[in-house]
């Protein structure tokens, strides 16, 4: 893979791609480039500075992130918490919801009795658990997200979420991953009035509860899991660092709501999975 810097030549609203002409080589100009999906449309304008990843031998490529002035998407800021390279980047799968429906990629599993699992889809997804204790929706990452229905147990991953819950209390929203075993960060009111990371190895499982009190608003959430340690992130704070009962990284992404006794609604803005 190589990495250019270019300069925006115009930009197709309707297919998101972009004519652009590499810096260094006036007579390069590459042409209908795909933009990545985390790039907002108003970036690219002509005269835009952004970079290139060409793949193999260059044949093919996409923007992945604009240069200068203008603000740069947060996927490929820092300040989330994990740091992502632009290898990273390109191997990442990420979903903002603007489909008419569920993607193919996922898999659901649903129990929530005669609610909704996925209402305000095009734009936003919410996953409901509001029939009575023990109800829950949760959406898997399938295998045809790049093949990530199971994680590198070598490399380890970052998982990123913007998301909001319609209530606190006896109930439960987070991300993660599982398989048997399960890796877990968000609220659980069972537990602890704050964010907190869970995890179960082999039978055995604890959480370590943050300081930071839980609350209902937007917040964007990052773990970033690697051999025997989870750490969790909200809005870029670095909240935990677990290191006790950490299973395989093995495991298949998943997004969830639980009620453990009050009725919950979870909706998701937008989820991210980078395999290292």
């Amino acid at each position: 893979m190589r990495f250019y810097r270019g300069v925006v030549r115009s930009y197709d609203w309707t297919n998101h791609k972009a004519d652009v002409l590499l810096v260094g080589s006036m007579s390069r100009l590459a042409l209908a480039v795909p933009v990545s999906q985390d790039i907002d449309a108003q970036l690219m304008v002509e005269g835009a500075g952004c970079g290139v990843l060409f793949f193999e031998d260059g044949a093919s490529g996409v923007v992945v992130c604009t240069i200068g002035d203008a603000p740069t998407p947060g996927l490929v800021l820092d300040s989330w918490g994990p740091t992502l390279t632009m290898t990273d980047l390109a191997r990442a799968w990420t979903d903002d919801f603007l489909g008419q429906a569920l993607h193919p990629q996922y898999e659901a599993k649903v129990n929530v009795g005669t609610s909704g699992l996925f209402e305000n889809h095009g734009g936003l997804v919410r996953l409901s658990a509001v029939a009575g204790a023990g109800q829950y929706g949760r959406l898997y990452l399938g295998s045809a997200a790049h093949n990530h229905d199971t994680l590198d147990p070598d490399g380890g991953f970052v998982m990123i979420m913007r998301a909001i819950s319609g209530a606190l209390g006896s109930c439960q929203f987070t991300m993660g991953a599982i398989s048997g075993d399960w890796i877990q960060a968000g609220f659980r009111g069972s537990e602890s009035a704050n964010w907190v990371v869970r995890s179960n190895q082999s039978g055995s499982g604890s959480f370590v509860a943050s300081s930071v009190a839980a609350d209902t608003g937007w917040h964007v959430h990052a773990i970033e899991v690697s051999t025997g340690r989870v750490d969790y992130w909200v809005d870029g704070v670095h909240l935990v660092t677990k290191t006790t009962d950490i299973p395989t990284i093995s495991l298949t992404p998943f997004w969830q709501a639980y009620s453990e006794g009050d009725g919950l609604n979870f909706y998701l803005d937008w989820v991210m999975v980078v395999p290292r």
